[in-house]
């Protein structure tokens, strides 16, 4: 992966490429991470496809696409015998689906609570691939995303929201009773797949960018 991390620390990368560089990636880890790939599929046709699964399991396969993020972080720095933190992962994953689901079904509602998502991912869009890809506490991974968010955040979240954005337009197959939520489910897959692998090339392009300016 050295001619990647070299793209990632000469300059930042334009969109276009970001998406070039996450299916290159895709490619050349598939096989090792074949398995990871295939539970999310699996995982995410079973939330969208059985009643009140999404409910109890839905963080599983968000779980997994944070291993894949760090797998990807891994697979970048040849660094692939590394921990996966698979415990870290899934913690995290439930923790975050969980704060979302309280908020969602209490008073405070889902606009509100979309809006607190949105807020929060604004004012720390580098927290989870830090939180995963490097072993740091929670204390250093808000100080590290502040440092490296700054005029960076759009880097992060416009590619990230034309990736999910498919998602957003599936909401009338759920009208579709069992295909409409294999559809879904495959659908939702395909975005954490894509998703993932997007976030650490960026992140780790932001993060190479940011030790090349203070080395200079």
């Amino acid at each position: 992966m050295l001619e990647l991390r070299k793209k990632l620390s000469e300059n930042y990368l334009k969109m276009r490429d970001y998406f070039s560089e996450t299916f290159s990636l895709l490619k050349k880890i598939f096989q090792k991470a074949l398995f990871l790939l295939i539970g999310i599929t699996v995982l995410e046709i079973g939330v969208e496809s059985i009643p009140f699964a999404g409910i109890l399991f839905g963080f599983v396969p968000i779980g997994l696409g944070y291993i894949l993020i760090r797998k990807s972080i891994m697979a970048i720095e040849d660094n692939e015998n590394e921990n996966p933190l698979i415990g870290k992962s899934f913690l995290t994953a439930f923790l975050v689906c969980l704060v979302m689901f309280l908020s969602i079904v209490t008073i405070i509602g889902i606009i509100p609570a979309l809006v607190g998502l949105i807020y929060l991912f604004y004012t720390a869009p580098y927290f989870l691939p830090i939180f995963i890809g490097r072993n740091k506490s929670l204390k250093e991974t808000w100080s590290y995303n502040k440092e490296i968010a700054s005029n960076n955040r759009a880097k992060i979240i416009i590619p990230l929201l034309l990736t999910i954005s498919p998602v957003l337009f599936s909401f009338p197959l759920i009208f579709i009773p069992i295909f409409g939520g294999i559809l879904r489910g495959i659908l939702g897959a395909i975005v954490i797949i894509i998703s993932s692998v997007l976030y650490a090339i960026i992140y780790l392009n932001v993060e190479y960018m940011n030790k090349k300016t203070y080395s200079d």
